[in-house]
C-alpha cells in the first residue's frame, strides 16, 4: 500500500509553530468538569429529581453519559450557575 506524499502542501497549511516552546494553558473548566459538577452537588438541595438524576449518572457512568441530559431545561441552568461559580 502506498501513502500519498504530503510534501506538495503549501507551507501556509503547515501546523508548525513559530517557536520551540509549548505555550502554557490553564486546565480546562467546562460544564462537565469535575469541579463544576462538585459545585452543582454542593449547591443542590436534593429536591430536584432531574438534578439528582444528572449527579447520579455522572457518578456512576462518567461525564459522557451526561451529554443527553444537558438539554434538560432544569439541569442546564443550574449547571451553568455552578460553572460560573467555579470561575469566580
Amino acid at each position: 500500500m502506498s501513502f500519498p506524499s504530503f510534501g506538495s502542501f503549501p507551507s501556509s497549511l503547515s501546523s508548525s509553530a513559530n517557536s520551540d516552546t509549548v505555550p502554557e494553558f490553564r486546565a480546562a473548566s467546562g460544564l462537565l468538569s469535575p469541579e463544576t459538577v462538585e459545585r452543582l452537588n454542593n449547591i443542590s438541595d436534593g429536591s430536584c429529581s432531574a438534578l439528582q438524576f444528572f449527579l447520579d449518572t455522572y457518578r456512576e457512568n462518567g461525564p459522557m453519559a451526561c451529554l443527553p441530559l444537558l438539554s434538560d431545561p432544569t439541569v442546564l441552568p443550574q449547571l451553568t450557575k455552578a460553572l460560573k461559580a467555579t470561575m469566580a
